[in-house]
C-alpha cells in the first residue's frame, strides 16, 4: 500500500479549517445555511480518520491523540450551535473559544504525523534529502527560488498544479514543525546542543522576509503569522537561556508558551494556504486520485 501522508494531511488540515470557518460565520451571525453539523464520525476528516486514516497510520500515537481531540472539538462545535440557537452570545463565545484552541491541536497534530513519517522513511535527515530531491543539504526553503521542483512527488504534484506560492507554505509548515521538535529535545536535555537564533535567520524567517513578502504582504494572515513567529522565538530564546542558567521553573513557564505559538504558526501558515486554494470536497480528493 502507497503511503500517500503528504496528500491525506493536505486535504485533511485544509477541509478542517474549511469547516472551523463555517461555525465561525454561524456565531457572528451570518447564514448557516451551508453548515452541515454531524458527529464526530461522520464528517469529512472523521471519515477520513477511521477509514483511511488509522487503517494507513495505526502505528503512529498521532493519529489517536488527532481522534480523541477531534472527539472533543465536535462535542464543542455541538456546543456553539445550540447556544446560537438558544440565543446565548456566551455561552456561544465560550464554547467557540474551545473550538478554537482544538482546531489549532487537529492540524498540529496532521502535522506532526506528516513530518514524522516523512522522516522515518529516510532516516535522519531525511526531509533535507527528499524535498531538495538529493545533493547537497541546503536550506529546503531554496528550492522555492527554482522552477524545477525535485524531490518528494506531492511536492512536485502542488509546486506543478497550484505554483510555488502553495508549495512554499507546505515546506514552510515542516520545516517550522522540525525546528520545535529540536527545541523539545533540547528541552529534554536541559538546553545542550542548541542556540539561540534570532527570527529572520531560521528558515522560515528567511522565507517570511524574502519570498513570502512578495506574495503575501497584504495579506492580514500572514502579518500575523510574522508576529507570532517572532513571538516565538522571543519565547525560545528565553527558554534556552533559562535553561542554560538552570533557571528550570522559568524554562517551564517560557517553554509552555513556546509550545502554544508552535501551534499558532502551524495553523496560520495553513490559514495561508486555505486563502490560496479553495480545497474541493476532501471525498473528491481523496477518492479520485
Amino acid at each position: 500500500m502507497s503511503l500517500d501522508i503528504n496528500l491525506d494531511v493536505n486535504i485533511a488540515r485544509v477541509i478542517h479549517l474549511k469547516w472551523e470557518e463555517q461555525l465561525e460565520a454561524l456565531i457572528r451571525g451570518k447564514s448557516g445555511d451551508d453548515l452541515r453539523l454531524s458527529s464526530h464520525e461522520d464528517c469529512d476528516l472523521g471519515v477520513w480518520i477511521y477509514s483511511s486514516g488509522l487503517q494507513k497510520y495505526a502505528q503512529r500515537p498521532e493519529i489517536w491523540a488527532l481522534k480523541d481531540v477531534h472527539k472533543a472539538f465536535h462535542r464543542h462545535a455541538l456546543e456553539v450551535t445550540q447556544a446560537v440557537a438558544a440565543g446565548d452570545e456566551a455561552a456561544a463565545e465560550a464554547a467557540m473559544q474551545q473550538v478554537r484552541g482544538l482546531s489549532k491541536e487537529i492540524i498540529y497534530q496532521l502535522t506532526q504525523m506528516e513530518l514524522a513519517i516523512i522522516e522515518s522513511r529516510q532516516g535522519g535527515g531525511g526531509l533535507l534529502r527528499r524535498v531538495i530531491g538529493g545533493g547537497p543539504v541546503r536550506s529546503p526553503l531554496a528550492m522555492v527560488q527554482t522552477s524545477d521542483a525535485k524531490g518528494l512527488p506531492f511536492l512536485r504534484q502542488r509546486s506543478k498544479n497550484l505554483g510555488a506560492m502553495l508549495l512554499n507554505v507546505n515546506v514552510a509548515r515542516l520545516i517550522h514543525m522540525r525546528w520545535t521538535q529540536e527545541l523539545e529535545r533540547s528541552f529534554r536535555k536541559r538546553g545542550r546542543k542548541l542556540a539561540p537564533q534570532p527570527a529572520e535567520e531560521c528558515d522560515l524567517g528567511v522565507w517570511l522576509h524574502g519570498a513570502a513578502l512578495k506574495h503575501y504582504q497584504d495579506s492580514e494572515t500572514f502579518l500575523k503569522l510574522d508576529e507570532v513567529h517572532k513571538r516565538f522565538h522571543h519565547n525560545a530564546d528565553r527558554t534556552i537561556s533559562f535553561l542554560n542558567r538552570r533557571h528550570y521553573q522559568d524554562a517551564d513557564k517560557a517553554y509552555d508558551n513556546v509550545k502554544e505559538l508552535s501551534r499558532d504558526v502551524v495553523f496560520l501558515l495553513t490559514r495561508i494556504e486555505r486563502e490560496i486554494e479553495d480545497y474541493p470536497s476532501l471525498f473528491q480528493r481523496l477518492f479520485t486520485r
